[in-house]
């Protein structure tokens, strides 16, 4: 009899193997549909987005499925991202190419400048890169809120920037060296980045978590607003309710 209960407590869902096997289920889903939704390139912001918002949302606060948070999120920004991602693409050509070619003339002091030049933008490109699809993804905010975090996050959070960089330069790394690690690697990267940059949100965002939102869902009669159970499906499919501050002009 003992041993039978211990099998079906093992079984449960609120077992800590169950949810470990759940959590990296899920992050093997969202990193196949990461990879497969970047080949086309011009995509690659919608899918950024998109992972962004689905490892915050099912991952970190159990809200909803890996594969419709992650559609549903890659259709909402797909138009949005499109212009981004091109322009970020366009960037890094011309920074590469100018870097490439300059650093072809090693004796020449002014090509050596604009090597230096190229490879700080580059940097600071891809600082901007990360925190601009993460907004996209998490907030709805208009096309200059979001530039204008993204310059304050890209340029006064250098320490948090330096270890986001770290992750995805780890992340590539291990991806290019052991190919079946892209299975995983993708989402594990982005779960970690999320421990970084919600931490710095709240900084330049006054928003409610989407834990804050379940707790009151669960206590409706705190505020005549806020969603109640019947209506935590609409909770799940919306992004957070946001003000931005005026605190850090």
């Amino acid at each position: 009899m003992k041993m039978t209960e211990k099998g079906a407590d093992m079984f449960q869902q609120d077992n800590a193997f169950i949810v470990f096997l759940n959590k990296l289920a899920d992050m093997v889903i969202l990193s196949v549909l990461f990879c497969v939704c970047c080949l086309p390139v011009f995509t690659i912001g919608a899918a950024d987005a998109a992972l962004y918002h689905t490892v915050v949302k099912v991952l970190r606060h159990n809200q909803g499925y890996a594969f419709a948070t992650f559609r549903d999120s890659f259709k909402e920004n797909f138009r949005q991202s499109v212009p981004a991602t091109l322009l970020f693409l366009l960037a890094y050509v011309m920074f590469g190419a100018t870097c490439y070619f300059c650093y072809q003339q090693p004796d020449n002091l002014i090509a050596g400048v604009y090597v230096v030049f190229s490879m700080l933008s580059i940097l600071l490109l891809i600082f901007a890169q990360l925190h601009y699809f993460a907004l996209l993804g998490r907030f709805n905010l208009s096309k200059k809120e979001r530039q204008t975090l993204t310059v304050r996050l890209t340029f006064r959070q250098l320490l948090s920037n330096f270890l986001l960089l770290c992750i995805l330069i780890f992340a590539a790394e291990l991806a290019v060296s052991y190919p079946p690690t892209l299975f995983i690697v993708p989402a594990a990267a982005c779960y970690l980045n999320s421990l970084i940059q919600e931490r710095l949100f709240p900084k330049y965002i006054r928003y409610q978590d989407e834990e804050e939102l379940c707790k009151e869902a669960e206590n409706p009669s705190e505020d005549e607003n806020c969603p109640t159970t019947e209506n935590l499906s609409g909770v799940e499919n919306c992004k957070e309710e946001e003000t931005v501050t005026d605190e850090t002009i």
